[in-house]
């Protein structure tokens, strides 16, 4: 055994057994909160704690989904924050009056942090109560 295979695009039809490190792992962090009328910004909270989550590892932020249960008579923005810091805003428009799931990716590198920094999410636009759960996509460069 040994050696260097590179292909463009490789296609398994069966089990495959690879030795070693696959490089970059993926994680997936999830949020909740609900927002009460006349309050803004939402910051979602992971469990029952308004803090972020520390990045243990070097890698970037790859994707997002926003599922909330109710309407709301604003338009919504959602803004991923690294150290405080706003590093990706989305405009969510004006979402319906029933159950609406938003979702957005982004490759790597782009929305990059390095190790020790704090993720944290916030919603901002509510106009009435609404429940939100935000899952946030993280790949690891290692």
């Amino acid at each position: 055994m040994g050696g260097l295979l590179t292909v463009d695009n490789l296609l398994i039809n069966n089990d495959a057994e690879i030795g070693g490190e696959i490089i970059g792992s993926k994680q997936l962090i999830m949020f909740n909160g609900e927002k009460i009328a006349g309050g803004d910004p939402l910051v979602a909270r992971v469990g029952q704690t308004e803090k972020g989550v520390l990045l243990n590892r070097a890698g970037s932020i790859t994707g997002y989904t926003v599922h909330h249960t109710n309407g709301n008579n604003k338009a919504l923005s959602l803004v991923i924050e690294i150290d405080g810091t706003a590093e990706w805003t989305d405009s969510l428009g004006n979402p319906p009056t029933v159950d609406t799931v938003y979702s957005n990716d982004e490759v790597r590198g782009i929305h990059a942090f390095t190790a020790g920094q704090v993720l944290t999410v916030a919603m901002t636009g509510f106009g009435v109560s609404i429940p939100a759960i935000i899952l946030i996509e993280v790949m690891y460069d290692d």
